[in-house]
């Protein structure tokens, strides 16, 4: 892709080389100027985020061994994160030693804050920097939906895509770390075969903690809180730093093996959809995509959008979208040729973004 560094956290940047190289492309979510947001002088959006909450109106799950991370971080910038970290730490709410966790009262209302998402304040991550149009102040450090979500994308459609199996590959790296790694930490066994039956309970769609009046007031059950740090109780920062210190030796053949297939399976999906997009092959026949619609953007243009990137959109001259139709009648190259001599603007790069965003598929 087109980015010259790669946009993963530089540990799941080191782990994946090998198998994916250096994986870049998109503009960092963290733009100090939101391109989801209006500015003055510019063409309004139809949908937009405030710039001072943008996709930071998301608490992710912190897991152990990026605890341990940030903790351990020297970075001037992450300083107040480190100390919202050990706030929450001291808080106990959503603290155990596999990640730390939404609290169950910003899970309930984030859950259900409909048009929340980009604009309500009050969803604001807590390690959201306010300076030089709002950074992320543990941005060496973030997790799998921070580190893959876009609101826009250099290669449309497919880019979705490859994103999305991204969010998949590091969510399973993840998901099998935080496990894998507390028992390398010393944790007892009693208490991880406890937290491993409450998360997959909960992954099934049960055992999730009601909102009572302990969560609504923001506290924790001391005696649940003690069975679930086991004889790490009261060295919680112990554990999420001994954590960090294992996974940092930690080589792709690493991951592989405690990740397993699912791991593995995720990886050359990624690959092979990532080489499908650097060697992008124009289809002799094509067919137009259901999954796109035109809409009239001014005199002469036409915006295209497609169903699966509900944030980002393609502009394309209005002749050629009033031309779609020819695409399908007859062998692409010619009909493309053909609307060229009669004038109509369609150079190699437009063609190429409309195989990109799915506009144009495969007969």
């Amino acid at each position: 892709m087109a980015a010259a560094d790669t946009v993963l956290p530089p540990l799941y940047a080191k782990w994946l080389e090998p198998v994916l190289g250096t994986v870049t492309g998109e503009p960092r979510s963290t733009c100090s100027k939101c391109a989801m947001a209006n500015w003055p002088g510019e063409e309004p959006l139809d949908q937009t985020f405030q710039a001072n909450v943008k996709c930071c109106s998301y608490q992710p799950e912190i897991y152990n061994f990026n605890a341990g991370r940030i903790l351990a971080d020297t970075n001037p910038m992450g300083e107040e994160s480190r100390r919202v970290l050990r706030k929450r730490i001291a808080d106990r709410v959503g603290v155990t030693p596999l990640s730390i966790l939404q609290a169950p009262v910003y899970r309930t209302i984030y859950e259900n804050a409909i048009g929340a998402f980009g604009n309500a304040q009050f969803l604001r991550c807590p390690h959201y920097v306010d300076k030089d149009g709002g950074l992320c102040g543990v941005w060496a450090h973030r997790e799998a939906v921070c580190t893959t979500y876009f609101c826009k994308f250099e290669h449309g459609a497919m880019g979705r895509i490859f994103w999305r199996v991204m969010t998949t590959l590091l969510s399973a790296i993840e998901y099998s770390l935080k496990m894998w790694v507390v028992r390398e930490a010393g944790l007892d066994e009693e208490t991880q075969a406890d937290l491993w039956s409450r998360q997959e309970l909960e992954r099934r769609g049960g055992g999730r903690q009601p909102l009572d009046a302990m969560t609504l007031a923001n506290t924790v059950d001391p005696g649940r809180y003690r069975k679930d740090w086991g004889n790490f109780h009261g060295r919680e920062e112990e554990l999420y730093k001994r954590c960090a210190e294992i996974v940092e030796g930690l080589t792709w053949d690493d991951i592989a093996r405690i990740g397993g297939t699912s791991v593995t399976a995720a990886a050359y999906t990624a690959k092979h959809v990532r080489d499908k997009i650097e060697k992008l092959e124009i289809p002799e026949q094509a067919r137009l995509g259901t999954m796109v619609y035109f809409r009239i953007r001014r005199p002469g243009e036409v915006r295209v959008h497609h169903q699966g990137v509900p944030l980002d959109w393609l502009d394309v001259p209005e002749k050629v979208a009033q031309n779609a139709l020819r695409f399908e009648h007859g062998p692409l190259r010619q009909v493309v040729e053909e609307m060229r001599a009669e004038g109509i603007p369609l150079d190699d790069e437009l063609l190429r973004k409309l195989v990109e965003w799915q506009v144009l598929n495969k007969a």
